[in-house]
């Protein structure tokens, strides 16, 4: 299975392509992220979660293309974006709640939330930095919404956080489709790293041939007259 990108995909000189591709990703993430919470919710409230993920994203990538490392002020930025337009949402780090909703996963108590991250941050930069990028972010995630950190957006932010994450490390990003939440979920509330390590490893294969079919058509576009993906 082949998860590691083209370099060529994020090259200055592919601007518009990259461009594009990450409009079209947030696109679907933000999709996906419907799937999951927005069912109930009007055309309005998913446009606002479309443009809030897309900054989101517009301020990680300013980090990918610095190749600055990931940390608790990216983290608190990324979530406090995702949640801009949340109304009665307080930013930061959240200060009340012991347990996921409709979930019997316990969640970090907050006075213990920024120890919990900073912890998760530097077993992630440090002891697993030789993990395989996979079980790193698979193990990355499951402990990031099982700290909870934030009031909401928890699994917005994190799904933004994964890809930041893949990419920084070439591999191709991940898009959990509708037919795999429910596995998606399990991994979570069973800690189920192998679990999701092959989710995310099999995700990121079939990302990595989306990647390369728009690239083709990207390069074709180029022949023909700057025409968009």
């Amino acid at each position: 299975m082949k998860t590691k990108i083209n370099t060529d995909y994020l090259s200055p000189d592919n601007e518009r392509f990259y461009i594009e591709y990450f409009e079209l990703l947030i696109r679907r993430l933000t999709n996906m992220s419907s799937s999951l919470n927005l069912e109930n919710k009007d055309d309005t409230e998913f446009k606002l979660r479309l443009r809030n993920n897309m900054k989101a994203f517009e301020y990680l990538n300013e980090l990918l293309f610095r190749n600055e490392k990931l940390s608790e002020t990216a983290v608190i930025t990324t979530a406090n974006i995702v949640n801009n337009d949340s109304l009665y949402i307080s930013k930061d780090y959240r200060k009340v709640g012991d347990h996921i909703i409709d979930s019997n996963v316990y969640i970090s108590e907050p006075v213990a939330i920024q120890r919990d991250v900073l912890t998760l941050l530097s077993k992630y930069e440090n002891e697993w930095n030789k993990m395989d990028p996979f079980e790193k972010e698979a193990r990355f995630h499951i402990e990031f919404i099982r700290i909870h950190p934030f009031e909401d957006g928890n699994g917005r932010t994190s799904r933004l956080l994964l890809n930041f994450n893949l990419l920084k490390q070439l591999q191709a990003p991940v898009i959990i489709t509708n037919d795999l939440i429910e596995y998606y979920h399990d991994y979570i509330r069973d800690n189920d790293v192998e679990g999701m390590t092959n989710l995310f490893r099999i995700q990121s294969t079939k990302e990595n041939e989306i990647m390369k079919e728009l690239y083709g058509k990207y390069n074709q576009s180029m022949d023909n007259n700057g025409k968009t993906l």
